[in-house]
């Protein structure tokens, strides 16, 4: 078998498991009371845990089935899947850093990590959007304030520092589900930076990839050819992590408190 034909087949092997989950995204169904789920909500209830956990699920979820259908479609394309690919690691990578702690004050404060950077791009946006208009409007204004206000307050439950950091959300997850030293924590580092080429429009990661170099010394000419392999790495790493992230999920929104820490 060459190496597109089993590239192809790995992805194409997911299919059947990812399409089982397109109802469930459907309808954002609570925790099961009393679970680990449900006591991390009254964190800060204005912005559940649980939503947070789910958002990423689900965005990790539709990017798969983008590039399922550009697979379906035979439309492999040059970059326009890297932004994609890296929209999916990066989605489940958040989900299973969210879940993935076995320290509830950990998660905990993740969430509340989470929180803060939801509320800081929400207020960015809303500043920005205030002031594009030539008269502000009063509702936007004070819904400012109460996104601020509210800002502030979640911030007070915070005791540490953690932070919403990609690169290092990815490296933490890669490593707690293969291993600190494992080969595939290195290649979902190297994956993010590879993607990002794309995304900052940069090209130098055309250079990675299905290249045929004109002839000459020094700056040639290239042709750079769209291929299944450079998707089947970063899909694969990124399903596994979602996978991690979704079981996790499931076990703490179905596990009540006391079932996972029984008193002495």
């Amino acid at each position: 078998m060459s190496q597109h034909d089993e590239a192809l087949a790995q992805i194409t092997s997911i299919f059947a498991a990812h399409e089982g989950l397109r109802e469930r995204w459907q309808i954002a169904t609570p925790p099961r009371v009393g679970s680990e789920l449900a006591r991390a909500d009254t964190v800060w209830p204005l912005l559940p845990f649980t939503e947070h956990a789910r958002q990423c699920l689900v965005a990790a979820w539709e990017h798969f089935d983008v590039i399922r259908l550009a697979i379906d479609a035979r439309r492999l394309f040059v970059t326009g899947l890297n932004g994609v690919l890296r929209g999916a690691l990066v989605a489940a990578s958040m989900a299973y850093w969210l879940l993935g702690p076995d320290e509830q004050n950990e998660r905990d404060q993740r969430g509340l990590a989470l929180t803060d950077e939801w509320y800081r791009r929400r207020i960015q946006y809303q500043t920005g959007l205030l002031s594009f208009h030539e008269q502000e409007n009063e509702l936007g204004s004070s819904q400012l304030e109460r996104l601020r206000d509210d800002r502030r307050r979640a911030n007070e439950l915070r005791t540490g520092a953690t932070e919403v950091q990609a690169t290092a959300i990815i490296d933490w997850s890669a490593g707690r589900l293969w291993g600190p030293k494992s080969r595939q924590r290195k290649q979902a580092g190297l994956e993010w930076q590879r993607l990002g080429g794309d995304a900052h429009a940069l090209g130098w990661q055309l250079m990675t990839q299905n290249v045929a170099w004109g002839d000459g010394q020094g700056l040639v000419q290239a042709r750079v050819t769209a291929s299944i392999v450079e998707v089947a790495h970063p899909y694969i790493c990124a399903w596994l992590l979602f996978q991690a992230a979704l079981d996790r999920f499931d076990q703490l929104g179905a596990t009540a408190r006391h079932d996972r820490h029984p008193s002495p």
